[in-house]
């Protein structure tokens, strides 16, 4: 079960499951075995729906560290330089086009930040849920004079095409309102690209990611990042180990066999 729905608490979602994720709940009450990716799942799925907790296993989700990696300094430059950034320096977004993924909170609290700072490209990838809400996002762009460095890439390929725009980056971002996971945040640190993120993540990595308090601290964390004082992250494949897809594999092969 890896739907975002279930990731906060029950009384904010209990009508929006009773209304629209019924299938969700009878596949859950049903099945023999049942996969979550975070223990908040698991407390609703027990105490509101009533399933045996030896049914539910966490298991958590995982990359590919042969597709999610860093590349060399020649490869990155010659991508910055076919995409024209390369005397610019890179934030970086990745999820669907939404209010809950949160691209306009990103842009507008880099408002000032973008103004101020010429050289500086806020990016962001991910199939458009909302065109509405895409709107907003280039609205506020043209509005604030910096439509130019607000940079729509499109829905980009995973695996090496989504590598290549994670290794151009300077830092990546994750705003994200709501989430069961965050998978973009583990493939972002396995290609090597720091990572600034909301809330506390539903995984454990020791490094590679900071989170923000509020706006102003997500500011500085971001222009720390791309002016060379923040972290970088040597060893990405290391903090990773635990979330590529040969130990992902094994844990659900472990479960089905046991």
């Amino acid at each position: 079960m890896h739907s975002y729905i279930w990731g906060t608490e029950w009384n904010e979602i209990k009508e929006t499951v009773n209304k629209r994720y019924f299938q969700e709940v009878f596949c859950v009450k049903n099945a023999d075995i049942v996969f979550v990716l975070n223990d908040i799942t698991t407390k609703h799925f027990v105490n509101e729906l009533g399933v045996d907790k030896n049914r539910i296993f966490k298991i958590i989700n995982g990359v590919s560290l042969d597709k999610y990696k860093p590349l060399s300094e020649s490869e990155t430059e010659k991508i910055r330089s076919k995409l024209n950034l390369s005397n610019k320096k890179v934030i970086f977004q990745v999820g669907s086009v939404c209010e809950r993924k949160n691209q306009l909170g990103s842009v507008e609290m880099l408002r000032d930040y973008l103004k101020h700072h010429e050289d500086v490209v806020y990016m962001y990838a991910g199939g458009i849920i909302d065109e509405e809400y895409q709107q907003k996002i280039l609205d506020l762009a043209k509005t604030e004079g910096f439509e130019d460095r607000v940079i729509y890439a499109g829905e980009l390929a995973p695996g090496k095409v989504l590598n290549e725009y994670y290794n151009i980056a300077d830092c990546s971002v994750f705003t994200s309102k709501l989430e069961s996971f965050g998978l973009v945040i583990i493939e972002a640190i396995a290609s090597g690209t720091p990572t600034v993120i909301s809330g506390k993540p539903m995984f454990e990595l020791k490094k590679g990611y900071y989170v923000y308090k509020d706006d102003k601290e997500f500011v500085a964390v971001v222009d720390k990042i791309l002016n060379g004082g923040g972290f970088a992250i040597a060893d990405s494949e290391e903090v990773v180990a635990d979330y590529n897809w040969d130990t992902v594999a094994k844990l659900h092969k472990d479960i089905f066999e046991n």
